[in-house]
């Protein structure tokens, strides 16, 4: 089972803005047979949660279908106790780079960002961080004014930790269209 970390763009894309299900309806019911079939599960940190609450009210999303996502899908919906170890943990790790030392993932409690990675983290094998975001080519760690380059994609690369986006999960679960 792939045991998949979702950030807040993601879920707004899959749910909103990129793959609604009233127009890929293939890729829900794919994505639902995977989920029946174990072959994954998505969680989702309460940071997480309380951001994607807060961008359906801003961009006035309807939220049921947020709510659907979440009941069709069982979304396992994380505290930061169930995976504060690993948050202190990855924050530890951070701190060894320049890049890093200043960045909101080390300064900031409950940033979503590093939950997403940490779930991860925490979860170990057989797992991944499905975001939005784009990998910095050439980001230097020992370079402190990149601090502000530091994505998702970044860290995980550094963590040895799977990150990707829908495609490339839908491409992982041998989805054909």
């Amino acid at each position: 089972m792939i045991k998949i970390s979702l950030d807040t763009n993601a879920v707004l894309d899959l749910c909103y803005r990129t793959y609604p299900e009233q127009i890929f309806l293939e890729i829900w019911s794919s994505l639902e047979a995977c989920k029946s079939a174990n072959q994954i599960k998505f969680y989702m940190c309460e940071a997480v949660l309380h951001e994607i609450e807060q961008k359906i009210t801003d961009y006035e999303y309807d939220e049921s279908v947020f709510i659907a996502f979440l009941d069709r899908f069982c979304v396992h919906q994380i505290n930061p106790n169930e995976h504060g170890s690993s948050i202190l943990t990855l924050k530890q790790e951070l701190l060894k780079y320049e890049a890093s030392r200043s960045s909101q993932h080390v300064m900031k409690d409950n940033y979503a960002d590093l939950d997403v990675i940490s779930l991860a983290y925490h979860y170990g094998v057989d797992t991944c961080v499905i975001t939005c975001e784009q990998r910095t080519p050439f980001f230097n760690w020992e370079n402190k004014s990149h601090t502000r380059n530091m994505k998702i994609p970044n860290i995980c690369e550094k963590l040895n930790i799977e990150c990707g986006n829908w495609s490339d999960l839908f491409l992982k679960l041998g989805f054909v269209f």
